[in-house]
């Protein structure tokens, strides 16, 4: 569709890790006011490679992460909306 090729996401900024306990909270700034914006968070050494963490449709997000001692995880995330006709448009990827 028309609207799905001239729509360019804008990159994610904020993009923050906390550790809680043994949960790990991501959070982020929305890109956009429009509806349907989802985002796919990966972790791994880019987002291409990257192990699937999840997908959520709020700028924050928190998952069980089990860390015994400190550690250093590369957390990406990229904004996506899927248009009624199936094509996706996604922005860039950001990382922390």
């Amino acid at each position: 569709s028309i609207e799905s090729q001239i729509l360019t996401l804008p990159d994610i900024t904020s993009f923050h890790a906390y550790q809680v306990g043994s949960q790990v909270q991501l959070t982020w700034n929305s890109v956009t006011s429009l509806e349907k914006i989802k985002y796919e968070i990966r972790e791994g050494a880019d987002f291409e490679s990257g192990r699937f963490v999840g997908i959520t449709e709020t700028n924050n997000f928190t998952f069980p992460y089990s860390v015994s001692v400190q550690v250093l995880l590369n957390f990406h995330i990229r904004a996506f909306l899927k248009f009624p006709d199936e094509t996706i448009s996604f922005g860039n990827s950001s990382n922390i």
